[in-house]
C-alpha cells in the first residue's frame, strides 16, 4: 500500500530526473532506483510510466495556477493581465524549461484523457479566464469578444514568447535557433507584445486600425 506521500517522493524523484535528461530520461526503473524503492511501487502509484508522465505534467499545470494566483488584483486589470503573462508563464518556463515543454507542448489526447489532470489544466483556463473577466468588468473587452477567444489568443501569444524565448538558449538547454538574443533581456518584449495585444481587446475582433490611428495615440502618449 502507497500513500500520497510516496507518490509525490516518487514524482521528485521523477521531475530531477526530467530536469537533467528530458522526458526519455523518465523511466520507472530510474524513478524507482533514484527513490530507493521498488518499480512495483512506481506501478502501484501511476500504473504506467505514461502515468508518470501525466502527473507531471499536472504538477506544471498547478505550477501555473499557483504563479497567476500570486499576481495582486489592482486598479489597473490590464496591467495586471500583462503581469500574469510575465511573472506567470514567463516564470514558469525559465525556472522550470522542460516541465514547461511536457506541460504545454507535448500535451496529448492520451493525457487529457486522465480526469485529474484535465481537471488541473482545466484550471489554468479559470485562472487566466478570472483575469480576462475583471478586464470585461473594467470596459476593457469588447462585447463581440469571448472570455474564451480572449484567453486562447493570450495564453497563445505566451506560449509562442515562451517557446521563442528558450530558443534563444545554447544546445543543450534549447536550439540557438535565435542565438543572437541569447542572454539579453527579453522582458520589454513581453511587456510590449501582451500590453499590445490587452489593448486589442478593447476593439472588435479583426478590425484594422484606422489610418492615423497608431500615429495619433503614440503622439497622445508623448504629450506632456
Amino acid at each position: 500500500m502507497h500513500d500520497e506521500a510516496t507518490g509525490e517522493a516518487l514524482l521528485d524523484e521523477a521531475l530531477a530526473l526530467l530536469r537533467a535528461g528530458g522526458p526519455e530520461a523518465v523511466t520507472v526503473r530510474a524513478v524507482a532506483e533514484a527513490a530507493g524503492t521498488s518499480a512495483r511501487a512506481v506501478y502501484s502509484v501511476f500504473g504506467s510510466i505514461q502515468g508518470m508522465l501525466d502527473a507531471l505534467a499536472q504538477r506544471g499545470y498547478a505550477r501555473l495556477v499557483d504563479l497567476v494566483a500570486a499576481v495582486p488584483e489592482t486598479d489597473d486589470p490590464a496591467g495586471d493581465l500583462v503581469t500574469v503573462g510575465m511573472q506567470g508563464f514567463r516564470t514558469f518556463a525559465l525556472e522550470e524549461p522542460v516541465l514547461f515543454r511536457l506541460t504545454f507542448e507535448q500535451v496529448s489526447a492520451e493525457l487529457l484523457e486522465n480526469e485529474a489532470v484535465a481537471q488541473t489544466a482545466y484550471d489554468t483556463y479559470r485562472a487566466l479566464r478570472s483575469r480576462v473577466r475583471r478586464l470585461r468588468a473594467a470596459g476593457g473587452v469588447h462585447p463581440d469578444r469571448t472570455d474564451v477567444a480572449c484567453c486562447f489568443a493570450f495564453h497563445a501569444t505566451c506560449q509562442g514568447l515562451c517557446s521563442s524565448e528558450m530558443s534563444t538558449w545554447q544546445p543543450p538547454d534549447g536550439p540557438g535557433f535565435w542565438g543572437m538574443l541569447h542572454g539579453a533581456d527579453l522582458a520589454p518584449v513581453w511587456h510590449d507584445t501582451l500590453t499590445g495585444l490587452v489593448a486589442r481587446f478593447r476593439h472588435p475582433p479583426g478590425e484594422a486600425d484606422q489610418p492615423g490611428q497608431t500615429q495619433s495615440a503614440t503622439s497622445g502618449a508623448s504629450t506632456p
